[in-house]
C-alpha cells in the first residue's frame, strides 16, 4: 500500500527525535512532546547515500546534527507516519496530534539549515520547508503537509487528501500519493538540502564556538500551531 523501497532513503521508528528543534511555543501551557514516530523517512548518510564528503561532514558537524539527524537513522525526515490500532484505544485524533509535533520538528529542521546557509534572519520561503505525515488507523489513511507562515509565525498542518483502507481505488491512490512525495523530496528538496549543505562548507566562522540551541532558547522564534479548521 506504501512503496517506499527506494535507493536514497532511509527509515526508522520509534525512535524519539531530539527536543532542538521543537519550536517554542511560550503561551502553551505544557511543553510539546519530543516527537517519537511509529515511522518514518529521511535521506540515507554516509558513503552510501549520495551526499559528497563536505556534505556529510556538514551534515555531521555539532551545530548541526541536532537539527539534520534527530536520530540516527538518516538525515532530515521529510515523510512521517503515525499508525494507531482501534482496537487498542488509538484514533486519528490522537495520530493527527502526534503528527503536529512531527510534522512541526521536520519544518524546523530545514528551516534552521536554511537560515544557517542564507543568515539567521533570512526568510526562508515556505516551499523549502515542506514536511509530509500520514494518519493511519485499521480504515482510514490521511495525508498531511506541513509548514511555517512567515506571515503569521506559524506552523501550519493542512489535510491534503484521506483515503479508506477498505477501497481498491483509494488504496491506488495512497500509493500515488507516496510515489509523488517521495519523487518531490528526492529531486526539488534534495536539490535545495544539497545547496545550503555546500555554502556551509567550509564551517562558518560563528559554527567554531556556537551552541546548539535549546529549546525555550531566544533564539527559537515564539510560534503557535494552526490548522487549516483554524484551530490552535
Amino acid at each position: 500500500m506504501f512503496p517506499l523501497i527506494k535507493r536514497g532513503i532511509s527509515y526508522g521508528g520509534n525512535a524519539q527525535f531530539s527536543s532542538q528543534p521543537l519550536p517554542n511555543v511560550p503561551d502553551a501551557f505544557c511543553e510539546l512532546a519530543i516527537p517519537q514516530p511509529d515511522r518514518f523517512y529521511g535521506y540515507t548518510t554516509g558513503p552510501f547515500g549520495g551526499f559528497s564528503k563536505k556534505e556529510n561532514m556538514v551534515l555531521s558537524h555539532p551545530s548541526m546534527i541536532r537539527y539534520a539527524m534527530p536520530t540516527v537513522d538518516g538525515a532530515f525526515p521529510f515523510l512521517i507516519f503515525e499508525l494507531k490500532s482501534p482496537a487498542k484505544g488509538g484514533t486519528l485524533w490522537h495520530a493527527d496530534n502526534q503528527a503536529a509535533g512531527s510534522g512541526a520538528h521536520c519544518v524546523s529542521s530545514m528551516r534552521y539549515l536554511m537560515q544557517q546557509a542564507n543568515g539567521e534572519d533570512a526568510a526562508v520561503p515556505s516551499t523549502k520547508a515542506l514536511a509530509f505525515t500520514v494518519c493511519v488507523d485499521g480504515r482510514y489513511v490521511e495525508f498531511n503537509i506541513h509548514w511555517y507562515s512567515e506571515g503569521t509565525e506559524e506552523y501550519m498542518m493542512s489535510c491534503i487528501d484521506s483515503f479508506r483502507t477498505v477501497q481498491e481505488k483509494d488504496i491506488q491512490e495512497c500509493r500515488n500519493w507516496i510515489k509523488n512525495i517521495i519523487e518531490y523530496c528526492l529531486g526539488q528538496c534534495r536539490t535545495e538540502i544539497v545547496n545550503a549543505l555546500e555554502t556551509l562548507h567550509p564551517f562558518p566562522p560563528t559554527w567554531s564556538n556556537k551552541k546548539p540551541r535549546t529549546r525555550g532558547g531566544s533564539s527559537t522564534p515564539a510560534t503557535s500551531f494552526t490548522t487549516t479548521s483554524g484551530n490552535k
